[in-house]
């Protein structure tokens, strides 16, 4: 009886199995845009500008400097504070990120949190952390495309946006997700370098061009969209001790780490004059995606006319990515930075990206 059972398990899991490799593996490899596509979307004219913006631009390297602008935005935001994140891992970053939500929801900051469904780390012991978001009056919590194993080709459908923006004024946009190595004094071992990009808007509401406007829009589209879910509620009680125990942490992290608050910023000096900004994103849909990002990338590519520099942490130019690009449309010089190339397990993929007529690419090393 008993080996029936367990043989019909058996059966039972491995078609299970099964089915997950097909819906969350091998549908993606059917679904692969065609590069003779072409989008309807505006071209790379949007990007240019003959008159100076309202917008500044601020590029945040340091890491201590990134979590004390962090802070700086959370702070002084006013009416509104819209926070989207990646990936969050256990140790102070976590509780500092955690905390300092609250406290701008108890100055009455109206404070929505978008986190990806399978990487916010809101579970066992952290929990509470989520019922209490939830139960708090000027706090709203999602989840984007929480994990359900009924639907695997959801699995691979992740939220990476890492945004923060606060009241008309200000956006960030960064590479860095929520964990200490991100935010690391130096000598930390396994300490990660990203950067961050600042918007800022002085003329508020009375610039409708800004890219903070154009940052908003795309975080409410997100935030409304079916595939990003209410957090559940908890219990009443456990809730509002969760609250109790985040704000006694705040209150110990300002004073054992006093230099990440309560810093001024003179953001006229401090941010770069520019002519334009433009927010840019892929679609929202599942399964592979038609490639706007990289379209938007590669029109500028082929519109240049002396230098073309790339910086990412990674590039992993696949098939499917560079039969976007036709290099012989490119023809300024390439200059690449990104990690060491003994990082990579093939470095001469990326030779396909370095084959403009004008030039060839030079490599960075370390950590980007």
């Amino acid at each position: 009886m008993w080996k029936k059972i367990l043989a019909a398990g058996a059966v039972l899991a491995g078609m299970f199995l099964i089915y997950l490799w097909i819906g969350g593996a091998l549908i993606l490899q059917l679904t692969v845009p065609d590069a003779e596509e072409t989008s309807d979307r505006a071209g790379p004219e949007r990007f240019y500008s003959e008159d100076p913006s309202n917008d500044r631009i601020a590029l945040i390297h340091e890491r201590v400097e990134s979590k004390q602008v962090r802070s700086h935005l959370k702070e002084n935001a006013g009416e509104t504070l819209d926070v989207t994140m990646f990936k969050i891992t256990d140790g102070t970053a976590d509780l500092l990120f955690y905390t300092s939500l609250l406290e701008a929801a108890d100055r009455g900051v109206h404070v929505r949190v978008l986190l990806d469904g399978l990487f916010h780390n809101l579970r066992g012991d952290k929990r509470g952390i989520a019922e209490a978001f939830v139960h708090h009056p000027n706090m709203e919590l999602k989840f984007f495309e929480p994990v359900n194993l009924w639907k695997p080709w959801s699995l691979n459908h992740r939220l990476h946006d890492k945004l923060i923006i606060a009241d008309d004024h200000f956006g960030m946009i960064s590479g860095r997700n929520i964990g200490d190595r991100y935010f690391a004094p130096q000598g930390f071992d396994g300490a990660t370098d990203d950067r961050d990009a600042v918007i800022y808007n002085p003329s508020g509401t009375e610039y409708e061009d800004s890219g903070v406007f154009q940052m908003q829009n795309y975080f409410d589209l997100v935030w409304d969209h079916e595939y990003a879910r209410e957090a559940e509620p908890g219990q009443e009680k456990a809730a509002e001790e969760s609250l109790d125990d985040l704000r006694s942490q705040y209150a110990a992290f300002q004073e054992e780490y006093d230099i990440l608050y309560n810093n001024d910023y003179d953001w006229e000096n401090r941010a770069h004059e520019v002519r334009n900004v433009t927010f840019i994103h892929n679609p929202l849909d599942r399964m592979n995606k038609d490639p706007w990002v990289w379209e938007d990338l590669t029109g500028l590519m082929e519109e240049a006319e002396d230098s073309i520099i790339m910086q990412s942490p990674f590039i992993i130019p696949s098939d499917s990515l560079t039969n976007h690009l036709n290099m012989g449309n490119v023809q300024a010089g390439v200059q690449m930075v990104t990690n060491s190339l003994a990082g990579y397990a093939e470095p001469s993929d990326l030779l396909p990206l370095c084959g403009s007529p004008a030039g060839s690419c030079c490599f960075g090393s370390g950590s980007i």
